[in-house]
């Protein structure tokens, strides 16, 4: 379990730096005290939860952020990898997309995302959201 020294991080996955940036705001903006950590796209983001050879592996504990549309590896290519790691595969994921279509909302939850967010809503919406994933982060024990 956690200790009190470990403080929780949102790993926000999106090829788009101004959705980033709306996310970064938006976190800013409810008062989220939490790290938060980028990444351009899956592949970039499983080095960076992985480690590489020139660098150690995130410390957990995190929440994934993690937009479903992305070039060279999309989110559920993404969340595929991770489920397959057995280093990451109890990581907390939340998607993130720009499609209301009833069809991607049942492909991640079939790939167990723990959450749809659809990115094009209205404002208020999307601010709900992230004061969901901050008070989750607060509020969630996690093995680290």
């Amino acid at each position: 379990m956690m200790t009190e020294g470990d403080k929780m991080k949102f790993v926000v996955i999106d090829d788009d730096e101004i959705d980033r940036e709306v996310i970064r705001r938006a976190l800013r903006k409810i008062g989220s005290t939490s790290e938060i950590v980028e990444a351009e796209n899956g592949v970039e983001a499983l080095h960076l939860l992985r480690g590489s050879a020139h660098s150690a592996p995130l410390p957990k504990p995190y929440v994934v952020i993690l937009d479903l549309n992305m070039p060279m590896m999309n989110g559920f290519e993404f969340r595929d990898e991770v489920r397959c790691d057995s280093s990451l595969k109890f990581s907390p994921v939340f998607g993130l997309s720009t499609s209301n279509a009833t069809i991607d909302k049942e492909t991640a939850h079939r790939k167990c995302i723990a959450g749809y967010i659809v990115k094009s809503g209205k404002q208020e919406n999307f601010m709900q959201a992230m004061t969901m994933l901050d008070n989750y982060q607060q509020v969630t024990e996690m093995p680290i």
